[in-house]
C-alpha cells in the first residue's frame, strides 16, 4: 500500500478551509462568526498560495559559501503570504473594532435587522439633525 501524497493532503486541507470560510460567510448572520469565517478563508488562501511555490526535494533559496542548490523553492509566494498575514491581522482587528462599536450602539449580534435597532438609529439620527438638542 502506498502512503498518501503529502501535497494532495495539504491542497485538500487548504481548499477545505476556503470552502468552510465561504460557507460561514454566506450562512451566518452573527457578525463575530462572519469575521471568523473570513479568517478561515484567508488562512486557506494563504496556504494555497504557499503551496504554489512548493517543489519536492527543493532547498531554501539561500546561497551559502558560494554553493547554489540544484533545485530551489520559489521565494515570491513566501513573501506574498507574509505580507498577506500582516494585512489580514490588521483587517481582522479593524473588523472586530467595528463589531464592538456596533454592539456599543445597541445593535444586536444575533438579530441585526430587528426594529429595536432601527428605532435606535432613527432616534440617533433625529437628535443629530436637531443639533444634539432633545425634544422640548
Amino acid at each position: 500500500m502506498t502512503p498518501p501524497d503529502l501535497g494532495a493532503i495539504l491542497f485538500s486541507g487548504a481548499f477545505g478551509l476556503v470552502v468552510i470560510g465561504i460557507l460561514g460567510i454566506v450562512m451566518s448572520t452573527h457578525l463575530v462568526r462572519i469575521v471568523l469565517s473570513i479568517v478561515l478563508l484567508e488562512t486557506g488562501a494563504n496556504l494555497l498560495l504557499m503551496l504554489s511555490g512548493y517543489r519536492a526535494g527543493a532547498a531554501a533559496p539561500i546561497i551559502i559559501d558560494g554553493v547554489i542548490p540544484a533545485a530551489m523553492v520559489d521565494p515570491v509566494p513566501q513573501a506574498l503570504v507574509l505580507t498577506a498575514i500582516v494585512i489580514g491581522v490588521a483587517v481582522q482587528a479593524f473588523m472586530m473594532t467595528l463589531n464592538q462599536r456596533a454592539f456599543s450602539f445597541g445593535s444586536d449580534f444575533n438579530h441585526p435587522g430587528t426594529t429595536d435597532n432601527l428605532n435606535a438609529k432613527v432616534l440617533a439620527s433625529y437628535s443629530l439633525y436637531n443639533g444634539g438638542r432633545d425634544n422640548e
